[in-house]
């Protein structure tokens, strides 16, 4: 699994993935996805990159697929302030979309 980076996504999902999934994780941004599909298609395996926000990657995959489109809402996120303590907590989700990018594609 690739996690594109946008949204700190590259920051907060790779441990979460390898640890819960086994599979092996790797995050980039700016990545030439068809020629790494490629590489992973000769060892056997299927490129699937988690994104928040998903145009760049199907721009730059033509004929990649959406597979999957998560929000996690988050509850418990406290307001973003700086100049005092939060007061309140305001719901900050995360969006998640899951796009496999097929060899047929490069």
């Amino acid at each position: 699994m690739l996690v594109y980076g946008h949204r700190f996504l590259d920051v907060e999902l790779p441990d979460a993935i390898r640890a819960f999934c086994g599979v092996p994780v790797g995050a980039a941004t700016g990545i030439d996805l068809p020629q790494l599909a490629r590489q992973w298609h000769v060892l056997g395996k299927r490129l699937l990159v988690a994104v928040a926000v998903p145009d760049p990657v199907l721009r730059g995959a033509p004929g990649a697929t959406v597979v999957g489109h998560y929000v996690i809402a988050d509850h418990d996120d406290p307001e973003k302030v700086f100049e005092r303590a939060p007061r309140r907590f305001a719901p900050n989700p995360r969006e998640i979309w899951l796009i496999r990018i097929p060899v047929s594609a490069t």
